[in-house]
């Protein structure tokens, strides 16, 4: 995380000194805009940036406000003054940067043919800051394992509350720990964080990453590309992205995938979901607890709507423990 600090520092030219170590440890984004203080995030606090680097929460600091040029001159120096060599990302209304951390862009959009080409006039900027938790899925893995084999999973929760970072760390497992052949398809750059081509998160060491293609096109492709043995894809949002990952299940390639619901039902309501459930090609369902930035699990259940694990009460140290509901054997091994 303080990398992240540290090229915000450099590009933007502020003095963060005085930044406190919980927002520094903590941040998960950070939203600059033209005229308004800079926001700071971290799980449901929000403070503001003032001038001296101190994150203030009440409301009454004398806070920076940037203008265009400011925000126009950093994003210039976030890309090392090539930003030309970013037009396909500032067509889709991000970038990423060293460590994996995204930028979102607003500003006015350029068209040609209909198609977004690229932004100018930059009016906002949007740091997500990348998390790499190494053995979040500590206690999912088990239950979607059988030997080698991995079943087919659907993780599920709200935005912003880890559903990327446990599919990464799954997939690296899949990768390092069974030694499969992972394939990821990353459309909009989350899960491997590749800058220039190259992945700034931990995706496994037999993990090939194909980066910035769309789902449906990029499924097909990476089947044809690399072979792989199982295949990650982050948010299936559509039928013709459900369609493409139920050819590659029919190809013998393990599937595991994220989507934004709450809950299984509220997922199952969705025509893409229910369409591979009703197939039989979902055998494990993740739904991870609405906290933000904590990635704890709330339950998982099996491809018949089974529950195999959940979490119960709180156990009196501020996070919840997790509890075995059929005495510990799934379809899918033992644990």
């Amino acid at each position: 995380m303080q990398e992240a600090w540290d090229l915000l520092a450099k590009a933007f030219q502020l003095d963060l000194e005085r930044l406190q170590r919980e927002w520094r440890r903590d941040a998960t984004e950070i939203r600059m805009g033209i005229g308004r203080p800079i926001r700071v995030r971290k799980g449901g606090a929000e403070g503001f940036l003032m001038q001296n680097g101190h994150v203030d929460t009440n409301g009454r600091g004398a806070y920076f406000r940037p203008d265009q040029t400011w925000l126009e001159k950093g994003l210039d120096r976030l890309v090392h003054y090539s930003l030309y060599a970013y037009e396909g990302q500032m067509g889709q209304g991000f970038l990423t940067v060293e460590g994996g951390h995204r930028i979102g862009v607003c500003g006015r959009a350029v068209v040609e043919n209909g198609v977004i080409r690229t932004l100018t006039d930059i009016s906002a900027l949007v740091m997500r800051m990348a998390h790499e938790v190494k053995g979040c899925s500590e206690a999912v893995f088990p239950y979607i394992r059988k030997g080698r084999r991995v079943c087919h999973t659907l993780i599920l929760s709200p935005p912003g509350v880890g559903k990327t970072t446990m599919l990464r760390d799954l997939l690296r497992r899949c990768s390092d720990e069974l030694m499969l052949q992972v394939g990821i398809v990353d459309e909009r750059s989350e899960i491997a964080a590749c800058r220039k081509g190259i992945p700034q998160m931990d995706v496994g060491l037999r993990t090939e990453v194909l980066d910035g293609a769309p789902k449906t096109a990029g499924i097909r492709m990476l089947l044809r590309s690399v072979a792989p043995e199982v295949i990650g894809v982050d948010e299936i949002g559509s039928r013709a992205e459900a369609d493409a990952l139920g050819e590659m299940m029919r190809c013998g390639v393990q599937v595991l995938c994220t989507a934004h619901a709450a809950s299984v039902e509220e997922a199952l309501g969705r025509e893409e979901i229910e369409s591979l459930y009703r197939r039989g090609m979902i055998e494990r369902m993740v739904v991870l607890a609405d906290e933000p930035g904590r990635g704890r699990v709330r339950e998982i259940r099996d491809g018949k709507g089974r529950c195999l694990y959940a979490a119960v009460a709180d156990s009196g140290r501020g996070t919840a423990d997790f509890g075995r509901l059929d005495g510990g054997t799934t379809c899918c091994g033992t644990v």
